[in-house]
């Protein structure tokens, strides 16, 4: 869901404005100049106040200002050279990362690690990689682009038997381990679709002629049925026309997509190392299903609206995490949920208390169903229906009178 992106505020605005007649009053430039010098400042300043969600807009215009303020000469003679302006980017970004991260101490690594993240989404925002090729020279900017989703990958695995610390460890090495893997022609179901549509000698294709090229380019089936029901009944006349709805249809492969299921299978991985964490239905089982399909299967990327289907996924957004209201609304009344569940869970034996757990998400990375509770248990799903049902008329009878009306709202 990309945004566009909002204009300053009045008073940043005024500043701006108030700049360049400052500046055109001193130089005289011409018109073109003026004009072309406006759009480019507003364009910088306006996209920087957008992306540095860790600055404030008043602090990014006032320091791009005064860099500019303090390097007046130059401007005129480096209006038009884009590495000119790239490097003023790049200075005044060092120095908001230094206001905002510099000179800070703590007491602990991971607070540590935070803030130099912080510093590098500064020094290069998370949508900096967007437009960049995939090539060795801007590795740098597409690993500091993805350290902050190591990080939200490794929140959802944390209190089952490693420290914050080493979840990020994992995820930073599934990052690496992503860079070496990543081959943009290679990781893309769309380019895999065009080049079957080069390769066919026909010229038109029927409903079934396009269903057997589109099903010859997925080598795994999970949204295939979804892509299929989207092809019109006429087929289509021309490949031009074939091709124009693979482009409009057929999502590309970000490198962020393709990270997020490296850094969460490296975090999986290590985590089955200290302890049976994860659990492989018995359903999957009966079929043969391997650990390394369960990984890659049971997967929804916090960047993009779908599963993982051979990469076939959505064009990152702008923003780190976007999610309408009624989900955060709901998002909420469940964490509040938790919290007043979590704050009398001592009270249950430890089975009831894994139980209810389990059935929450407390402290786990997603909610079990009942029948993976029973399995997991070794119990009947009625002995854990039963399990649930007292556990709540424990948790309810010693939350404080304050709370329950919210129990119950919450419990609907």
């Amino acid at each position: 869901m990309a945004r566009v992106i909002n204009n300053l505020c009045k008073t940043n605005q005024a500043k701006v404005d108030k700049w360049l007649q400052k500046f055109n009053k001193q130089n005289n430039i011409s018109q073109d100049d003026y004009n072309y010098l406006s759009l480019l400042l507003n364009s910088i300043i306006k996209k920087d106040s957008y992306s540095l969600k860790e600055c404030s807009e008043k602090n990014i215009v006032e320091y791009y200002l005064s860099h500019l303020t303090n390097n007046n000469e130059s401007i005129l003679d480096n209006l038009y050279d884009k590495d000119y302006w790239d490097n003023i980017k790049k200075k005044v970004r060092t120095k908001l990362a230094i206001k905002y991260t510099g000179n800070k101490t703590f007491d602990n690594n991971i607070d540590i690690y935070f803030n130099e993240v912080k510093a590098e989404y500064i020094k290069t925002p998370f949508n900096e990689s967007d437009n960049l090729e995939f090539t060795e020279e801007n590795y740098d900017v597409f690993i500091k682009n993805n350290l902050k989703l190591v990080i939200e990958c490794a929140k959802r695995y944390q209190n089952l038997g490693l420290s914050f610390e080493d979840l990020i460890q994992a995820g930073n090495e599934g990052l690496l381990k992503c860079l070496k893997k990543y081959k943009k022609n290679k990781a893309n179901l769309r380019v895999t679709m065009l080049d079957l549509l080069e390769e066919s000698e026909l010229n038109s294709f029927t409903y079934s002629q396009a269903i057997d090229l589109v099903k010859n380019a997925f080598s795994y089936s999970k949204n295939l049925d979804s892509t299929l029901s989207k092809i019109p009944s006429n087929g289509f006349k021309t490949k031009i026309e074939f091709e124009e709805w693979i482009k409009t249809n057929i999502k590309p492969a970000s490198f962020a997509s393709v990270a997020f299921m490296w850094i969460r299978a490296y975090i999986i991985i290590e985590l089955n190392s200290v302890g049976n964490i994860i659990h492989v239905p018995q359903s999957a089982q009966k079929n043969g299903e391997s650990l390394a399909n369960i990984i890659r299967l049971d997967s929804i990327n916090p960047h993009t609206d779908d599963c993982y289907h051979d990469n076939q996924t959505s064009k990152i957004t702008e923003e780190e995490f976007i999610t309408d209201d009624e989900n955060l609304e709901n998002i909420e009344k469940q964490n509040i949920f938790k919290d007043l569940i979590e704050n009398v869970l001592y009270k249950l034996s430890s089975l009831d208390r894994r139980i209810i757990k389990k059935k929450y998400g407390i402290g786990c990375p997603y909610e079990l169903s009942i029948n993976d509770i029973a399995e997991q248990e070794n119990l009947s799903v009625n002995k854990v229906k039963y399990i649930i049902n007292n556990a709540l008329k424990q948790i309810y009878a010693n939350i404080p009178a304050r709370d329950k009306e919210t129990i119950k709202n919450l419990l609907g």
